[in-house]
């Protein structure tokens, strides 16, 4: 009897089961068989009053995180404002050399940049052969200033005929 009562009040508003309110009937049907179906309306009414209650705290909840959203979009909106402005002061001092490079969509200036790497990684290979070579030569000198007339070999010495 109880059952049918509860059945009735089992969908939500939506339509949908209300999962909540069937555990609370199995609780009722199982620990107080004896109760009326008034006490399961009155338990129902209590259900929705705490459904109300969250539904109301989760509205206050976003409510707040809206407001507190809104201005973050705000300073954000302030922020793109400046460096739009900044941009369009940077753009009008700057040379056209300088432009037109930001207008190809900079594939130019990686290349550029990788060219400038690349030489920059070849002139310090350079440097580094040839203060090897100095080092060497260097030590071909203190060799012979020592009364020594045999260079001593290394791989980038010219007087033994190896250059690197």
């Amino acid at each position: 009897m109880k059952s049918d009562i509860m059945a009735m009040h089992q969908y939500s508003v939506s339509g949908k089961k209300d999962i909540l309110r069937e555990v609370v009937i199995k609780y009722i049907d199982h620990f107080y068989p004896n109760a009326s179906g008034t006490s399961a309306v009155a338990i129902d009414n209590k259900i929705e009053q705490a459904m109300d209650l969250v539904k109301s705290h989760l509205m206050f909840a976003v409510r707040e995180e809206v407001e507190v959203l809104k201005e973050r979009i705000s300073e954000l909106m302030d922020r793109i404002n400046q460096l739009e402005y900044e941009n369009n002061i940077l753009k009008a001092n700057a040379s056209q050399e300088t432009l037109a490079q930001l207008t190809t969509g900079g594939s130019n200036v990686a290349a550029a940049a990788a060219a400038a790497a690349a030489a920059a990684q070849q002139q310090q290979q350079q440097q580094v052969s040839t203060a090897a070579a100095a080092a060497a030569a260097a030590a071909a000198a203190a060799a012979v200033i020592a009364g020594s007339a045999k260079v001593p070999p290394s791989p980038a010495n010219p007087a033994n005929g190896s250059v690197s």
